[in-house]
């Protein structure tokens, strides 16, 4: 098939394959003043690998020349550029990195009509022999770091593979990943993060510039049936993407790999900000099966009350679940087995916004205290499997613990996150504190 397109395109770079002339109205028969759509130039046509761009040329029988057919497309690599002109409608098609062919289509509407072009674009031209090992990557994990690494290169780090990831980046056992660790131009949207479009050298040096990607975390990884990671590096390897495609050429163990990505992906930002939380709207968290440990650390903020911690983990053995570390002061500096009472958040210090102006029978509110996302005071924190899957400091509201008068006590929790639209975080506890 592959080899009669290319003969085909060859002799003629655009193949007339029909000429389809579509009513407008729904109504029957030979009306004169009826508005009629003709696409007069190929509704089938074929691009060689390298795209380029062309042009859909239409008539509008019994229209004006004010008239206009508008185009659009649902494909990541055909762009529509201008409709604007009567009877012309421009388009370009990017460039085919992969080995495989693909087929777009684009809509040419009037009113209530639609009438589909057919675009086929030929992949690249590879002989079998050059190729060991061929990786059809169906799964793409990422995640955007930013300026975390360099100043001067924003830092992407994904993973492809023909096996699956789960959302929070485990792999699975018996089973082949390629890691690439790529630095590039930051991110312009980070609602919709996309790796900038280039060719990208393998940087042995591991320099962190823009269009390279790392040799000391970019590397071929195996699973073994214990889900055991063993890391190969990379001998050699060069990497080119291009809108959704993605094309990785490596040389591991002298054996020549070629992994193909093509699609749509989400990558999820990490890259440091001024507040910490990963929530993405309000938790309600179901703290039925977890444990409640009360400690207490002395002057531990060197401020004049005693320091407490209140830990809500999950009971179980993946200690999968919603967790609290609730930093707390009480009135004195002695220890008391009396912790009843709600305890407000104690703020920022107006002198120092960066430091808790810290009181008595008020909660540490949560902070980042490094650029590697470290944080401190009182955190809600989600796992599984023992991984952390959220995580939110909680500066705002209150927690409160009542006496349940029976050796038992009940902790109520509500709380803001410290994300520029705060999240509110609620939830109840009951049983014995140990």
């Amino acid at each position: 098939m592959k080899s009669n397109l290319r003969n085909i395109l060859h002799s003629c770079s655009l193949i007339l394959i029909a000429f389809l002339t579509i009513p407008i109205s729904s109504c029957t028969g030979n009306n004169s003043g009826e508005l009629k759509l003709s696409i007069t130039t190929n509704i089938e046509v074929i691009f060689g690998a390298e795209g380029g761009s062309s042009i859909i040329t239409y008539t509008i029988d019994n229209g004006t020349n004010e008239m206009r057919a508008e185009a659009s497309t649902s494909d990541s690599w055909i762009s529509i550029d201008s409709y604007s002109e009567y009877g012309i409608i421009e388009y370009t098609v990017s460039k085919n990195i992969s080995s495989s062919d693909r087929i777009g289509k684009i809509a040419v509407s009037l009113n209530e009509q639609t009438i589909e072009i057919t675009l086929t674009q030929l992949g690249t031209e590879e002989s079998e022999d050059q190729v060991d090992v061929r990786c059809n990557a169906k799964t793409f994990w990422g995640l955007y770091y930013g300026k975390k690494i360099s100043s001067k290169a924003g830092n992407y780090w994904i993973i492809l593979s023909e096996d699956e990831i789960d959302e929070v980046g485990n792999l699975s056992p018996d089973s082949k990943y390629y890691r690439l660790d790529i630095f590039a131009p930051f991110a312009e949207d980070l609602e919709n993060i996309r790796i900038p479009d280039g060719e990208y050298s393998y940087d042995q040096k591991n320099s962190y510039s823009q269009y390279t990607f790392t040799a000391e975390n970019s590397s071929f990884i195996t699973t073994d049936s214990f889900g055991t990671h063993t890391f190969t590096s990379f001998q050699e390897a060069e990497l080119t993407i291009n809108g959704s495609q993605i094309v990785l050429n490596a040389t591991i163990n002298g054996e020549k790999h070629r992994v193909e990505f093509d699609g749509d992906y989400t990558i999820k930002d990490f890259s440091p900000k001024d507040y910490g939380s990963t929530l993405e709207g309000d938790i309600v968290a179901d703290l039925s099966n977890h444990t409640a440990i009360v400690s207490s650390y002395g002057d531990y903020w060197n401020c004049g009350y005693c320091n407490w911690w209140i830990e809500i983990i999950p009971n179980n053995e993946d200690f999968t679940g919603a967790s609290f570390i609730i930093d707390f002061l009480t009135d004195s500096l002695d220890a008391t087995d009396n912790l009843t009472g709600v305890y407000p958040s104690c703020g920022f210090s107006e002198e120092d916004p960066t430091k808790p102006a810290f009181g008595p029978n008020t909660f540490v509110p949560g902070m980042v205290i490094s650029m590697e996302g470290h944080m401190t005071g009182t955190l809600y924190l989600e796992y599984k499997e023992h991984k952390t899957i959220a995580q939110a400091p909680l500066e705002e509201g209150f927690f409160e613990v009542k006496d349940n008068g029976d050796g038992t006590h009940t902790i109520f929790i509500e709380m803001y996150d410290d994300a520029p639209e705060p999240h509110k975080v609620t939830a109840s506890w009951s049983g014995v504190l140990l």
